[in-house]
């Protein structure tokens, strides 16, 4: 399940949830949004990006993040190759850490980063095979999670 958390600015985080009980659903505005737009993301249908709260992230971070949005759906990019896109060519790591770290994984689609030798890495919302189940979603209009 997955929890959201907001906060007058916007999304702060979306997290995989291990409560056995369905969370009341939030009174926030930004509520709606971003439960479309998550609804969009799985339907592979394009989504206008909700409310985030980009106060979180560093200047750094912000970069990375932003650049992700240029990678297109079903196709993944390295890390180092993040870095390079963002003027920051040695910080492959630093990019990796961003990444870890990315407050709104799905919105913000960090996993399509991997790594130089194609090995998929790691993903903070679920692990490697939440990952590879993604790129393999987006790369598939008849995927199945089943």
């Amino acid at each position: 399940m997955l929890e959201l958390e907001f906060n007058t600015l916007g999304l702060v985080s979306i997290k995989i949830s291990n409560a056995r009980s369905v969370p009341q659903r939030s009174d926030t505005t930004f509520y709606g949004e971003v439960t479309t737009a998550i609804d969009a993301f799985f339907a592979l249908e394009p989504f206008k990006m909700p409310k985030l709260d980009w106060t979180q992230c560093s200047e750094f971070q912000t970069k990375v993040l932003l650049a992700l949005s240029a990678i297109p759906k079903g196709t993944t990019v390295s890390y180092s190759q993040v870095a390079h896109r963002i003027g920051a060519s040695k910080a492959a790591r630093a990019v990796g850490t961003s990444l870890r770290l990315n407050p709104w994984p799905l919105l913000i689609p960090c996993h399509r980063v991997i790594r130089a030798n194609s090995d998929l890495g790691n993903y903070s919302l679920g692990g490697k095979s939440v990952k590879e189940k993604l790129l393999s979603m987006e790369s598939s209009q008849n995927y199945n999670w089943t």
